[in-house]
């Protein structure tokens, strides 16, 4: 029987809801693992597929509704730290002194940490 227009619709916390659009398949597959990482299941909503072409939509993180709170806090945290190594100067590798991009956490050429790095 459907439901009446005072009645409200049953929300199962088990249901995926989108968390985050990401750039592309790549960035997804990246947040899924955090998500994952940090306890969370998680599924992205266009797999990374090697012979198909670029999706046409973006794809979404997906987690279950339970864990939504949770999964925003962490992506907004990792939109957070994404932000300010964007605006990060690029930085010389202590051990090799090779110019590293800001982006880096590592020396692209020896694998030293960047100072501070946690």
């Amino acid at each position: 029987m459907p439901p009446t227009s005072k009645e409200t619709p049953r929300v199962d916390k088990n249901d995926l809801v989108s968390v985050y659009q990401a750039a592309n398949a790549i960035e997804a597959t990246v947040l899924k693992n955090l998500l994952e990482e940090s306890g969370i299941p998680a599924a992205v909503s266009e797999p990374i597929e090697p012979f198909a072409g670029s999706g046409i939509d973006p794809p979404d993180v997906m987690v279950r509704r339970a864990d939504e709170v949770r999964a925003r806090e962490i992506l907004s945290q990792y939109d957070q730290e994404r932000s300010s190594k964007q605006t990060a100067p690029d930085w010389k590798c202590p051990h090799c002194g090779a110019m590293v991009p800001a982006t880096f956490d590592e020396c692209d050429q020896c694998g030293t940490s960047r100072p501070g790095a946690a």
